[in-house]
């Protein structure tokens, strides 16, 4: 989409506000001040996808605001996910009850915020003001902040993975985000025990810092 195009007030009442894909979603961009808002659903308010979501970017001071869902991830829900905000873009005032702006299945593969661009405002009712990481799948940690990874078995099999390939650059942003459980910038359900600050700007939630693990370690 590009040309100042608006996609807005949309609703489905399960899975996908705008757009659904029970598969792969491959180079989907948002350009040339493009709006994205006030599109809703039970899981994704703009975009669900069962599996992977990849070459996403929302750039050229597009803006996908005020997006919810009832339940997870009140813009993007992914399998696993490779997204990029750039130039001047923001993502903004999202709800969800899980992961407020992103929710993600399995492994996070990269998330790129760059060239002033903003990841704000947004909010979860449980876990993840801004981003929810449920896990499936061991995933390395390469990021220009602190992040936190880690993979291992949970009770009853499940395997949890984590965030790769995060990075905030360009006097870009993550800020007022927040959690009424835990992680008020990103929530990690991981197997491991190794969490550590993923927190910038204010990110609020009862348990002090951003990141919790399955084992009960909170920073």
């Amino acid at each position: 989409m590009s040309g100042a195009s608006r996609i807005f007030n949309n609703a489905a009442g399960q899975q996908g506000g705008v757009i659904f894909c029970g598969d792969e979603v491959t180079n989907l961009t948002f350009t040339g001040a493009t709006g994205i808002t006030g599109n809703r659903a039970r899981d994704g308010g703009v975009l669900a996808s069962n599996g992977v979501v990849s070459g996403m970017r929302v750039e050229g001071a597009s803006d996908v605001s005020t997006n919810s869902a009832s339940e997870r991830a009140g813009a993007v829900f992914a399998g696993e996910l490779q997204l990029t905000l750039t130039g001047g873009s923001s993502m903004r005032g999202h709800t969800a009850n899980w992961g407020g702006s992103i929710y993600v299945q399995s492994a996070l593969r990269s998330l790129v915020i760059s060239g002033a661009s903003t990841l704000s405002g947004s909010k979860a009712g449980e876990f993840g003001g801004a981003i929810y990481i449920f896990g499936g799948g061991a995933s390395s940690t390469n990021t220009s902040i602190n992040s936190t990874s880690g993979n291992g078995t949970a009770a009853g099999g499940e395997r949890f993975g984590g965030a790769s390939n995060v990075l905030i650059a360009e006097g870009s942003n993550v800020t007022d985000v927040a959690a009424g459980g835990s992680g008020g910038e990103h929530f990690l359900q991981v197997g491991g025990t190794s969490p550590g600050d993923a927190c910038w700007g204010r990110c609020l939630g009862p348990v002090r810092g951003a990141v919790r693990s399955m084992r009960g370690i909170y920073l």
